[in-house]
């Protein structure tokens, strides 16, 4: 089962769970603790210091990406300054970590986002890191 969410995910008896990567945003892994607004490098050193490692000790056999652009800093819900550029950046990792560990694969679903400004860039940054034309 999932452990102590402090500690990520752990597999029972050597299985791979495909569902690791939207397992470990359930837990609430990603958290910038900037004591204020989380930009770009905020999120990515979060994804890396909390995500990446977890996922590298789990090597899923794919990546699920719940691809929400709500934290987009022209959100009218997000306290945060995460901008399309960050969204590329997570992208990136993610899809690097799929092709070191899962043969590439990896599924990315929509969710959305309130600013249709901040979303339509979002999605078009992480689409282009998707189909190879911004990697």
């Amino acid at each position: 089962g999932v452990g102590d969410p402090a500690r990520g995910v752990r597999a029972v008896s050597g299985a791979h769970w495909i569902f690791a990567a939207a397992l470990l945003a359930l837990v609430g892994c990603v958290t910038p603790d900037t004591g204020g607004a989380a930009g770009d490098a905020d999120w990515v050193r979060a994804l890396e210091r909390d995500v990446l490692p977890a996922l590298e000790d789990f090597r899923p056999q794919f990546v699920l990406v719940s691809a929400g652009f709500d934290a987009h800093r022209l959100d009218p819900l997000a306290q945060t300054e995460l901008t399309e550029l960050g969204y590329r950046e997570l992208t990136r990792r993610m899809l690097e970590l799929a092709d070191e560990h899962a043969g590439g694969r990896l599924v990315s679903v929509l969710e959305g986002g309130y600013s249709l400004e901040g979303l339509a860039r979002s999605a078009a940054a992480h689409l282009g890191v998707l189909t190879g034309g911004d990697r």
